[in-house]
């Protein structure tokens, strides 16, 4: 009688273990990230990149002077589908920038890549947005 117990205790405990991230939390991350932008808090954003990624991101952020140059006006998550284990996910969200000089107002959709690791939602891939962080090798 104890053993079926126990087997079924240890698998609530491994599932819930190897369960990925929630919706409301990639939500929360999303909107963190848009405020950072928005900001120009680049350190704040910076840290919601995937480790990997976040020297080149931060490189690329100095080199384009996006502290003077850029100002996000508009960033809006509108939908976001995460995959079947909950480990990454992709969301499209809404932009809108300026660069300086040019004074003409950019903007579109851009479909940002994001992984669950060690508990949190990490930026990996920002295709089309003003400072997209270095797609990985073979993609």
């Amino acid at each position: 009688m104890r053993l079926p117990l126990a087997c079924a205790l240890l698998a609530t405990v491994a599932c819930a273990h190897l369960r990925g991230g929630s919706r409301d939390d990639l939500d929360a991350q999303i909107a963190a990230y848009c405020k950072a932008l928005h900001w120009k808090d680049f350190d704040a954003a910076g840290a919601l990149v995937v480790p990997e990624h976040r020297t080149r991101w931060r490189q690329r952020r100095d080199a384009a002077r996006d502290e003077q140059d850029l100002s996000i006006d508009e960033c809006e998550e509108r939908q976001a589908r995460l995959s079947p284990a909950g480990d990454s996910a992709v969301a499209l969200v809404r932009l809108r920038w300026t660069r300086l000089p040019d004074p003409v107002e950019k903007g579109g959709v851009v479909e940002q890549h994001w992984r669950y690791r060690n508990g949190v939602w990490l930026l990996l891939d920002d295709a089309g947005a003003p400072l997209a962080p270095p797609r990985p090798a073979g993609r």
